[in-house]
């Protein structure tokens, strides 16, 4: 055992060395917080690649959580960042997409904390002909949103978890079970938007503010998640309800109107694999600060959702046309 450490050991400083000519600071403390698993990552850097590529393992594993740094396989790594590249090519949109957006919200394989799946290869070769002859990425987010919960039959549904605790978390768990809480189809659904090159991330409430509620411990003002997708330009928000349009739930503005921008419990945030000054709150996991994210309570405050809403509605877009199942989500 002391001969293996060693040996570990031995390897790490100088897969450290032999990269400290090529890499800055940022990887050299990625290499360090990865400890054993750093050969891992040094064979992903290590691998021939293209510029596209360097970039995106770039901003992967200097953006990293030490868990993933610590477990994750070369193998999973550059499979997710070679598969999230072809998607730039693949529909009349996709090449539009500003590098950093893509970088941010396509390229990562993770929202929050969840388990990580190898979700991409399958829900790329699932999801991909649906959206290939959309005209605008709006009706691609709202195609993807009919059809991504009936990956698995019978389709998944909406089950709610018990207050600040999760049910179905990862996207496998997920289709497992056929159902989830908000939190866990928030993470499905992003994940579905990525895989066919829609850039998108998680929002979610750590409370809401009603001023029904005597306090946070109400059932009625504990948290709630959902979809943002970034369509021409401007985030869209995404309801579960797969018969809504974009930018319309049944949480805005009613609830919304009563959040609070820079309050923890009452903010909206939505995520960023990018590290940020903010974290997203987990209410299942109050005490864990490693996913990044933005306070954007003001977009739902401003006019902003109600003045874009008609720019990403198709004319020809209807129920009829999308074949709704207005019950596929209870």
């Amino acid at each position: 055992e002391m001969i293996k450490r060693f040996i570990l050991l031995f390897l790490f400083v100088c897969i450290t060395i032999s990269l400290s000519v090529d890499f800055d600071e940022k990887v050299q403390q990625a290499l360090k917080i990865a400890g054993e698993n750093s050969d891992e990552i040094a064979e992903a850097f290590q691998s021939t690649l293209s510029d596209e590529e360097m970039q995106c393992l770039y901003f992967l594993v200097t953006n990293m959580p030490p868990s993933d740094l610590q477990t994750l396989s070369a193998d999973y790594i550059m499979t997710n960042i070679r598969l999230a590249l072809q998607t730039r090519n693949l529909t009349s949109w996709s090449s539009k997409i500003p590098w950093d957006i893509f970088l941010n919200y396509v390229l990562p394989y993770a929202s929050l904390t969840e388990p990580r799946d190898p979700w991409r290869p399958l829900f790329m070769e699932h999801f991909i002909d649906s959206v290939g002859k959309a005209d605008t990425m709006g009706e691609a987010v709202m195609i993807m949103n009919n059809i991504s919960y009936k990956i698995v039959d019978p389709p998944i549904i909406f089950v709610a978890a018990p207050p600040n605790q999760l049910n179905q978390y990862s996207p496998f768990e997920v289709m497992k079970a056929h159902n989830a809480s908000c939190t866990g189809l928030s993470i499905f659904l992003v994940d579905a938007l990525r895989s066919v090159g829609l850039p998108a991330r998680v929002a979610g409430v750590p409370h809401w503010n009603l001023p029904s509620c005597a306090s946070d411990q109400d059932p009625n003002c504990g948290n709630h998640d959902w979809v943002e997708a970034w369509v021409d330009g401007s985030w869209a928000f995404v309801d579960q309800d797969t018969s809504a349009p974009l930018n319309s739930s049944w949480f805005y503005p009613d609830h919304t109107q009563y959040a609070i921008p820079s309050n923890l419990n009452h903010s909206i945030y939505a995520t960023s694999w990018n590290k940020t000054d903010t974290y997203f709150p987990m209410g299942w996991d109050w005490q864990n600060h490693v996913v990044s994210a933005f306070d954007v309570t003001k977009f739902y405050l401003s006019n902003l959702v109600s003045n874009i809403t008609k720019q990403f509605l198709t004319p020809n877009l209807t129920q009829e046309t999308l074949k709704l199942n207005p019950n596929s989500l209870s």
